[in-house]
């Protein structure tokens, strides 16, 4: 009897599952987004409210920058400001935001949230939404790859919460929100196939290519790499398909074109602020993958704890940005995949991409265990204008996309009923799980808190807030005072040329104080306009003592100090 019934109820779920294959849009979209958000909510950290502003969900020191950004862009365009010069930074001379960080995109889309709960509940919401997307994209893609509903909800899960996804996670928000990539990918397909027209086509891809333009700047232009890649290797690989791979690539480049075309306000400041960067701003040699990655986890999946830690402590980088980790379940998929398919007509394809994927993470020089051997082929790379800039330790997007399509198509062209397949795509899972993800309590200062700063100095004065730049959340208390001062410093993807060389910027950055330390300080809070430093003591308990030695007239706000600029003598 137990045994009728186990079949009845296996039947009946087959069947189930039959009918919401036949319906990815609707119900099969639906169980697909359900698994994904189910994933996303476990994974959030416990006991932090994050829709109530008090908590931050990711690692210091780059959620402040993303906060700042989302207030910035509707702060500026409601201002009726240039969104893309700010002198609320690096005063008086101010920043070009075009080589920062700044998400545009994401700013505009979440504005209204931004407008109702506050740009620290805005950043929360969309980092708790990023792997979804990015998973739900991969689905679309995978489904249209496979028609197996099982397969591409395999497949999306396996991208929207990868290894790279979850290190991004930590707290790059530009980088982690990569949706729009596999929905690139999804509309090539679509157009390779006849389903989609090629003006829809053209005109689809230039709003998506515009849309990351404003998201990463990085992503976009090594999508462009990997794009033209992977047709080349399409027209290698698949000869009978050259006429239509070349027709497709021109409608690439058109899409491009057009892209280039929205984003040419962007693009001018972007060269009219070259010069205010340095040529390289992270080294590619540091943030690269090491070999050992993609077979050792590191703590922000659940199995890479501290078991994997004193291994994955060798890494160069650092956590957020190892995500290249497979496990070995996947791993075997992407074997069995190759040797099963490796004649096929586009599976080589595929292969090829991965590998490729694989071999420029590696970086300039191979890293093993964070030492460094043989020169490899993405030194050629990093000789180039913009891929120079280009990290490739994050070039892993492409290998995690890549290996959940080929995830997907072995779980579809497997035979169902095989209780192995089941069995691996569950270890495939569980091996890449990830761990609870990081939050950081909100807690301003009193003299933020409590609005004293409108007492304190006039709007529109210039501070130096310590610690300094990256070093504190200068940049966050900058966007709860509803940008009521402007700052001699700043949390931006490079220090301005203008400042970096400067001794007291040093000094505050944490070089060791020359004899002369008071008058560098003085001098440089003269000429930037500064009227007063603002001390966080718990935070930067060394700049209490070295700035009351100079004599300045001293007040405090609860545990801030604040030392007023001593006017010029006439």
């Amino acid at each position: 009897m137990k045994t009728t019934s186990f079949r009845r109820q296996s039947r009946a779920i087959r069947e189930l599952l039959s009918r919401i294959n036949h319906h990815p849009k609707t119900l099969g979209a639906f169980v697909a987004l359900l698994a994904y958000s189910v994933t996303s909510f476990l994974i959030l950290p416990r006991g932090a409210d994050l829709l109530t502003g008090h908590f931050i969900l990711g690692a210091p020191p780059d959620p402040s920058q993303y906060t700042w950004s989302l207030n910035w862009w509707p702060y500026a365009i409601s201002h009726g400001l240039n969104p893309f010069l700010t002198r609320f930074v690096w005063a008086p001379q101010g920043f070009n935001l075009a080589w920062d960080a700044t998400i545009p995109s994401l700013a505009l889309i979440s504005w209204p949230l931004t407008a109702v709960a506050g740009p620290v509940v805005a950043f929360n919401v969309l980092m708790v939404l990023a792997p979804i997307a990015a998973a739900l994209s991969a689905y679309y893609l995978c489904y249209e790859l496979t028609g197996n509903l099982a397969a591409a909800t395999l497949g999306g899960w396996l991208f929207g919460f990868s290894s790279y996804e979850i290190s991004q996670s930590q707290s790059h928000l530009n980088l982690n929100f990569t949706a729009v990539i596999p929905l690139v990918v999804w509309l090539a397909v679509l157009r390779f196939r006849g389903r989609l027209g090629r003006r829809t086509f053209i005109v689809c891809t230039s709003l998506l290519l515009t849309a990351e333009f404003g998201i990463s700047i990085e992503v976009d232009a090594t999508a462009a790499l990997f794009a033209g890649g992977t047709l080349l290797s399409a027209a290698l690989l698949v000869p009978e398909s050259r006429t239509r791979i070349r027709v497709m690539s021109v409608e690439v480049l058109l899409a491009y074109a057009g892209a280039a075309l929205l984003c040419a306000p962007y693009l001018w400041y972007l060269i009219l602020g070259s010069d205010q960067q340095t040529s390289v701003i992270h080294s590619p040699l540091i943030y690269s993958t090491d070999l050992v990655n993609f077979f050792i986890p590191t703590p922000v999946t659940a199995l890479g704890g501290s078991l994997a830690l004193p291994i994955a402590a060798n890494f160069s980088g650092n956590f957020g940005e190892d995500g290249a980790y497979l496990g070995l379940p996947l791993l075997l998929i992407v074997g069995l995949f190759a040797a099963i398919h490796h004649r096929g007509r586009w599976a080589p394809v595929v292969l090829t991409v991965i590998g490729a994927a694989a071999v420029a993470t590696l970086g300039p020089r191979l890293h093993v265990l964070g030492g460094l051997g043989i020169p490899l082929p993405w030194e050629l790379a990093t000789k180039l204008p913009i891929l120079r800039a280009a990290l490739p330790a994050r070039l892993t997007l492409y290998l995690a996309l890549g290996r959940a399509v080929v995830a997907a198509m072995w779980a579809a062209s497997a035979r169902p009923r095989r209780l192995s397949v089941y069995v691996l795509a569950v270890f495939a899972v569980v091996m890449l799980w990830p761990a609870s993800r990081p939050v950081l309590a909100v807690r301003p200062p009193l003299w933020i808190s409590s609005h004293a700063y409108t007492k304190l100095f006039r709007q529109g004065a210039t501070l130096v807030l310590l610690p300094y730049g990256d070093l504190g959340d200068s940049m966050l208390l900058q966007t709860m005072s509803g940008m009521y001062f402007r700052m001699a410093g700043g949390y931006t993807t490079a220090t301005p040329k203008s400042f970096s060389d400067l001794p007291a910027v040093r000094m505050f950055f944490g070089a060791p104080l020359s004899r002369e330390y008071g008058s560098a300080i003085l001098e440089f809070c003269r000429t930037h306009r500064v009227v007063a430093i603002v001390v966080d003591r718990s935070l930067a308990p060394q700049w209490q003592g070295r700035l009351t030695a100079l004599g300045w007239r001293q007040q405090s706000v609860g545990g801030t100090s604040i030392f007023s600029v001593p006017p010029r003598r006439s």
